[in-house]
């Protein structure tokens, strides 16, 4: 009935303030690994030479600015990726009644794509980001998937309970349960990222596609003549 549900409730609030320290774990890991990379990477470039004063006449940012600015947009990127798996995946470890079987999924997930994230960043040039991404979209995309079935099959047990619940209110409560119930859960989440990911991936196709079939660009063709500042001569002014 609507008050088991009602109990799995409070179950989940007091729940929530044991999971919290699981989420502080993955924030911690998250901004260690992050802070070490940002360090590690800017120590290889002042070691490199790049903090030399560019000649008279050459843009201040450098190619190897330039690289390490569109690195840190990367990092962020995943970072941004991985927290919001973190938070799902917690969503799912509290509504399965905080089995600490479901805690072997994150920890294996996002722990271990930082590792591989290093290690392939130093690996190969910075400009190989087609393969992080590819990575970093198995690994979300396995995360939310994992973490929608845990969520979908918890409320799927309670579904009975759940229409008594929705059923039992007003129209304006029932719509503000409905939408708790969706933030919470993490589905309006996926759902966005579901909308992103296959957009992102063919704006990357077709910009891979135009950079393939763009012909070298003819610097002799581009030229263009410029007259001498001086007087005009008299045949000009005809």
């Amino acid at each position: 009935m609507a008050t088991s549900w009602k109990n799995g409730t409070l179950a989940y609030n007091q729940k929530a303030s044991l999971s919290l320290y699981t989420l502080t774990f993955l924030l911690a890991t998250f901004i260690e690994v992050m802070v070490s990379v940002i360090f590690a990477r800017s120590v290889h470039t002042l070691l490199s030479g790049c903090n030399s004063v560019p000649p008279i006449g050459e843009p201040l940012l450098g190619e190897s600015t330039v690289e390490n600015i569109e690195f840190v947009d990367t990092l962020c990127f995943y970072a941004e990726m991985s927290i919001n798996d973190g938070l799902l995946m917690w969503r799912a470890y509290v509504l399965s009644q905080s089995k600490k079987w479901i805690l072997i999924l994150p920890f294996i997930l996002l722990p271990g794509f930082f590792v591989t994230f290093v290690v392939v960043t130093f690996l190969s040039p910075v400009s190989e980001i087609d393969t992080l991404f590819a990575f970093a979209t198995i690994v979300s995309s396995v995360a939310n998937f994992v973490a929608t079935c845990l969520i979908g099959y918890v409320y799927w047990i309670h579904k009975k309970d759940m229409a008594l619940f929705f059923n039992g209110e007003t129209r304006r409560s029932k719509v503000a349960s409905v939408l708790s119930t969706l933030v919470t859960t993490g589905v309006i989440l996926l759902v966005l990222q579901a909308i992103y990911f296959p957009m992102n991936s063919t704006n990357s196709l077709e910009y891979t596609r135009d950079r393939s079939q763009a012909s070298p660009i003819d610097t002799e063709d581009m030229t263009i003549p410029i007259r001498k500042r001086g007087p005009a001569k008299y045949s000009d002014r005809i």
